[in-house]
């Protein structure tokens, strides 16, 4: 299986809340091909830290919600639709950074005097964004 238009249309529906995860194929191809391009936009898309400390975030990240969604699947009877769950989820989160990349490197950039008004402004941006993930 390829990354095919359809198919990132399809990705791009759930993140924007108009498509369902079921609406994905249930194929190991699928969770792979969302869970490189999930540790992608991690590594190459946050601003505030460097490559080693991203790629080893995208990684225990995708573990942790691999195995997360793994307990609740099997806690609902539901396990077989993991594929479908984490390829939506991984597949959104790459959608949502994506999407924020461009308001948190501006609120990052801005020339302020002080550590704790960075911080600020990068809440502000972050925020409705961490929001919308979850």
């Amino acid at each position: 299986m390829s990354l095919t238009n359809d198919t990132i249309k399809t990705i791009v529906k759930i993140a924007f809340f108009r498509g369902l995860p079921q609406d994905l194929p249930a194929t190991n191809n699928m969770v792979l091909l969302a869970a490189v391009a999930s540790v992608a936009s991690i590594v190459l898309l946050d601003v505030s830290s460097a490559f080693p400390s991203n790629l080893t975030l995208g990684l225990t990240q995708i573990a942790i919600f691999g195995a997360a969604v793994a307990i609740v699947l099997a806690i609902a009877r539901r396990i077989e639709r993991w594929r479908q769950t984490v390829s939506a989820l991984f597949g959104t989160s790459c959608v949502v950074r994506c999407v924020a990349f461009l308001p948190q490197l501006l609120a990052h950039n801005i020339e302020i005097n002080s550590d704790a008004e960075v911080l600020f402004w990068l809440a502000v941006v972050a925020v409705p964004f961490g929001i919308w993930g979850l």
